[in-house]
């Protein structure tokens, strides 16, 4: 089931941490190079695109062949590797933002199987909050054709490793 965001600058409530809304001004910047179609991981109050998948409708069983994926995945522990996985291996555009941790199962599946990696040069500040994450995060491409290659490069975010071949 997908469902359709008709308003994004609707006011919301203070959100769990697995439900934080990716700040506006990073998915703006992202969107211009990507333009998404559906935010795979979302709810109602925090959808960053018209189309979006809630935990109720979950994004990892639903089919994302032909899509532009955005993803601002739960980190709850456990969670992150299915959705970078999930990204791995379907036929689709996707860019997750992850946190940076090399030590992870999540991270080292990030590094072996995405198409590039933008280690962004700022902690982030989610829901537009005073203060910034106490880590940091990565953009992580999959285009298993490789038709997006280099444009994170272009975002001028961070330093980006060419991953995939």
């Amino acid at each position: 089931m997908l469902f359709l965001r008709a308003d994004l600058s609707q006011a919301e409530e203070k959100l769990p941490n697995d439900e934080r809304r990716t700040p506006r001004w990073l998915f703006a910047r992202i969107n211009e190079q990507f333009k998404f179609t559906v935010d795979a991981a979302a709810a109602a109050e925090n959808a960053l695109c018209e189309r979006y998948w809630t935990k109720e409708t979950d994004g990892l069983k639903q089919d994302w062949t032909g899509c532009r994926i955005w993803c601002n995945p739960p980190y709850s522990r456990g969670q992150l590797r299915q959705w970078i996985q999930k990204a791995s291996d379907s036929a689709a555009v996707s860019v997750l933002l992850i946190p940076g941790d090399c030590s992870t199962v999540a991270s080292q599946l990030a590094l072996a199987t995405a198409t590039e990696i933008c280690f962004l040069n700022q902690r982030l500040r989610f829901d537009d909050e005073g203060n910034g994450a106490k880590f940091c995060n990565w953009l992580v491409l999959f285009d298993c054709l490789g038709w997006y290659r280099s444009r994170l490069r272009g975002l001028n975010l961070g330093a980006v490793l060419t991953c995939g071949s």
